[in-house]
This record gives C-alpha cells, structure tokens and sequence, in this order.
C-alpha cells in the first residue's frame, strides 16, 4: 500500500471520527435539554397539583359555610327583602298616584283591579 493514500485514508478517519464526536456532543446536550424540560414539568405539574389542592379546600370550606346556615336567618332574612320590595312597590304607586290622582291618592287602583292591601301583602 502506498504511504500517500494510508495518509489519506488515516485523514478520512480523522475527520469521520470528529464528525461523530460532534453528533455525539449535539447529541447528549439534546438529551440534556430534554432532561431538564421534563425536570421542569413536573416542578410545574406539582405547583399545579398544589394550587389545585388549595382551591378545593376552599371551596370544601364554602361549601360548608353555605350547608350549615339556619333555615330561620334565611326565611328572616327573605321575609325583610319582601318588605323592602312592598314597600318599594307602595311608594311607586303613592308616586304614581300623586302624579295622576293628586285629590285621591289611591282612587285609582280600584279601577285598575288592583288593591292595596293585595299589594301590601305582596300579592
């Protein structure tokens, strides 16, 4: 064999050799990167798993507070909205009275069907 082409072969190695080395750096800091991708997955899956914890607790705490009310606060409390809204609706119709019936504030009721104490009563 003649030394000038062993030389060239051996300079065709090299290189080859060099290419490989390099796919084989480009390689493992793909691997890396990868690694480090799922690390921060899940880093992030367990804040998730975390918050969504958290969420729940409140809301378990909710609902507790909403199930364990009094049915007597809250049939009180409806009892003072209706008189607030026959009361809002008494002083829409003395308004409307006012405006139309000055003499006979509630004269006109009767003519509409309408009577007071059905509106009182929140009928």
């Amino acid at each position: 064999m003649d030394a000038s082409a062993t030389r060239a072969e051996l300079e065709t190695l090299r290189k080859e050799l060099e290419d490989l080395e390099e796919r084989v750096r480009v390689t493992k800091q793909l691997i890396q990167d990868k690694e480090a991708l799922v690390a921060r997955s899940q880093d992030e899956a367990k804040g998730l798993r975390a918050g969504l914890k958290t969420d729940l607790a409140e809301i378990r705490t909710l609902s507790n507070q909403l199930v364990t009310g009094k049915d007597e606060d809250d049939k009180a409390e409806i009892a003072e909205a209706d008189r607030v809204r026959v009361d809002a609706i008494l002083a829409l119709v003395r308004q409307i009275s006012a405006l139309y019936y000055v003499n006979a504030p509630y004269s006109y009721l009767g003519s509409v069907g309408i009577r007071v104490a059905d509106v009182a009563a929140g009928r």
